[in-house]
C-alpha cells in the first residue's frame, strides 16, 4: 500500500499538481480580527500596507487578503 501511494504521488508531482494542504495560513488571518481596529486605524491614517504588515508580522499580500475579505477596502478607500 505504502508503495502505491508513493507512486501516485510522483505522478500527480510530475503532473504538476499541488499535493498537500493549500499555501497560506487562515489563522494569520483570523488572527487580524482581533487587530481589526488597529488595521482599519492605520490605514484611514494613510500608513501603507507593508508597513502595517511588517508590523503584525505577516506578509503585505497575507493583509491585503485580509482587507478584500473584512471589506475593508470597501469602508476606506485605499
Amino acid at each position: 500500500i505504502s508503495q502505491r501511494t508513493k507512486e501516485a504521488l510522483a505522478v500527480r508531482k510530475m503532473k504538476g499538481i499541488r499535493l498537500g494542504r493549500p499555501p497560506g495560513s487562515s489563522r494569520k488571518r483570523e488572527s487580524f480580527k482581533e487587530q481589526h481596529a488597529e488595521i482599519q486605524f492605520s490605514i484611514e491614517n494613510g500608513e501603507p500596507i507593508s508597513v502595517i504588515a511588517r508590523r503584525l508580522g505577516v506578509h503585505r499580500n497575507t493583509l491585503r487578503k485580509y482587507i478584500n475579505e473584512m471589506s475593508i477596502s470597501e469602508e476606506i478607500k485605499i
